[in-house]
């Protein structure tokens, strides 16, 4: 079996060859008017200051949906800075929590319950007991998103019930490669969930091919998890991705990531898989 890096590599060559021979890209059935945009979740860290000031910033540009990472250890901090965003901006913004699967059961209820909770969207594997996800919905009301269960414990998404999660997060490179997550993106859709598209800190040619992959599933996308390309210094792309008032050019994007800086790039005489 390849790696699913390896796969979504593969992958990605394959159909943007067919994309570039046939002009386009193949709408999906229940899609056939893409969307030409796409919002992204702005990346919200480090200490209260710098959240509210990065927050501050984004909203300006035209970012409504924040993401912030949780630490059991900093739970009180990170209550003290929702609390304070809310206050500042309101109803208009959302909030996706992550604690990577850091949490019992009964430290994060305790954690929610002190949040505004009509404003979070979800959060992100709270649970060390992934399995309890249920439980702790039935406790405090906030919708559970499926990120490393979907690929470290595949049957447990079935296992959940639906009433009890909001979102599978998918990251190609992790799920299996492009038709691996395509498949599960239409099972979230059959159950009433959002499939987010997102990049574990990807190169330019995936985040700009999965722009593409996020537009064709939805003509209303709910905003992606790309905007890592923000952390990069240098990538390897002749025209950097970029974003306008929080939104993503999908045709631009996808453009930019198939023509890379050669110049940045070594040619390797020899390579074994």
């Amino acid at each position: 079996d390849l790696f699913p890096s390896v796969r979504t590599g593969i992958e990605m060559a394959l159909l943007n060859l067919q994309a570039s021979e046939k002009g386009k890209f193949t709408p999906l059935p229940w899609n056939l008017n893409p969307a030409s945009t796409l919002p992204l979740n702005a990346l919200l860290f480090g200490n209260k200051a710098d959240v509210l000031q990065q927050a501050d910033m984004y909203y300006r540009i035209g970012y409504r949906t924040f993401k912030l990472k949780i630490r059991p250890e900093r739970a009180g901090e990170a209550t003290e800075v929702i609390t304070e965003l809310h206050r500042i901006l309101g109803d208009a913004v959302q909030f996706r929590l992550d604690s990577n699967q850091s949490f019992t059961c009964e430290s994060a209820a305790r954690f929610l319950d002190a949040l505004p909770g009509k404003q979070i969207a979800y959060i992100e594997e709270p649970l060390m007991k992934p399995e309890e996800s249920a439980r702790l919905y039935e406790r405090t009301g906030i919708r559970i998103a499926l990120d490393e269960s979907l690929w470290q414990c595949p049957a447990l998404r079935h296992e959940l019930p639906a009433s009890c999660l909001g979102a599978y997060i998918l990251k190609p490179s992790r799920t299996g490669g492009i038709s691996a997550t395509m498949r599960l993106a239409i099972e979230a859709r059959s159950r009433g969930l959002a499939a987010v598209i997102s990049s574990a800190y990807d190169s330019g040619i995936s985040t700009g091919f999965f722009a593409r992959m996020a537009s064709l599933l939805d003509a209303h996308p709910p905003a992606c998890g790309l905007d890592t390309f923000r952390q990069f210094q240098r990538d390897i792309l002749a025209v950097p991705l970029s974003a306008t008032d929080g939104l993503l050019d999908v045709d631009a994007v996808w453009k930019s990531s198939t023509k890379p800086d050669l110049s940045r790039l070594n040619c390797m005489k020899e390579w074994t898989l």
